[in-house]
């Protein structure tokens, strides 16, 4: 029953060491977190370890962020994080061990919860940089759950799919990550089916797979009729091994969901390359070209000029 005079339920009582007292349950707050922040609050942190575990870490940015302990704790979590990121594993031409796991978008969260620890704010930036580039499929609504992630960071034989969890990632970063996939998978599904154009036109005409009357149907998954495979081979040959050429079909949805855009975005490098290839190709054949030109033309003017000679003498 609610209390008349305030519209709250009463709290329920409790004896401790022969006195009542008041019980606030908070059911969802985990216990050993909850006990390291009040001690911190009120100045008797003996108790409170030097180094957390990740899930304790996480279970502290939980609380302090749930009730505004952000600033009470900022040189505890200064102490707590620096375990996780060192200095020398945070400059962006590394890709720190941490973004290898599945779970590091935890660290967007974290973000929100210590906002005063420049380490913590300047990885997440690069956490939401990361997820933009290796994010495979549609994002769906934040209550959605989760998607997957393709790392860049990864060898290729050492390739593997990681689960990326929404509950964590504040609302507000969530949708900028979404947004900022969408602006680039425009921009670059332009500039892809811009770069198959040309090179099919400079192609046809050097005079390549001219003859070729066999249509190259979709080579993707047949159950989705997904083409994007056909776009992200290999456009010419390396290291010796078999690779596709370039085709003129592809689906630009089927990118959308099935690539990460950080492979759309090197498949366009290598796109740029071959244009270029084709291009000085195409300028080598017309100045041959135009030297048979310049030979035909001589060899005319030759002829004309030695015809002309033998005609004075008559």
């Amino acid at each position: 029953m609610l209390n008349p005079k305030n519209g709250f339920k009463p709290l329920p009582k409790a004896w401790l060491n022969d006195e009542q007292v008041t019980v606030l349950k908070l059911y969802d707050d985990d216990i050993a977190a909850l006990g390291w922040l009040l001690n911190i609050i009120h100045f008797q942190t003996e108790s409170v370890p030097q180094e957390l575990g990740w899930r304790d870490l996480v279970s502290v940015a939980i609380i302090c962020d749930k009730y505004d302990l952000k600033r009470a704790v900022k040189l505890w979590a200064e102490q707590w994080t620096k375990v996780y990121l060192p200095e020398n594993d945070l400059s962006w031409e590394t890709y720190p061990e941490q973004m290898l796991k599945e779970g590091c978008e935890d660290w967007l969260f974290l973000a929100q919860a210590f906002p005063g620890v420049p380490r913590v704010l300047s990885f997440s930036q690069r956490i939401q940089s990361m997820l933009v580039e290796e994010i495979v499929g549609d994002m769906e609504d934040p209550d959605a759950g989760s998607c997957v992630r393709d790392p860049k960071g990864l060898a290729e034989k050492d390739k593997a799919i990681l689960k990326v969890k929404y509950d964590l990632i504040p609302e507000s970063v969530f949708y900028d990550i979404k947004n900022a996939r969408e602006e680039r998978f425009t921009a670059s599904i332009a500039m892809l089916t811009q770069l198959l154009i040309d090179i099919h036109l400079l192609k046809v005409e050097i005079g390549y797979g001219i003859g070729d009357e066999n249509p190259k149907y979709c080579q993707g998954h047949t159950q989705t009729g997904v083409c994007y495979e056909v776009t992200l081979a290999s456009s010419a040959s390396s290291g010796g091994q078999a690779s596709w050429e370039i085709e003129n079909i592809y689906c630009g949805s089927c990118l959308k969901k099935e690539a990460p855009l950080w492979r759309v975005e090197a498949r366009i490098d290598n796109l740029e390359s071959l244009q270029q290839y084709y291009t000085s190709t195409r300028a080598g054949a017309r100045s041959n070209s135009q030297r048979r030109a310049q030979r035909r033309t001589k060899d005319f003017h030759n002829l004309i000029d030695d015809m002309t000679s033998r005609f004075k003498h008559f």
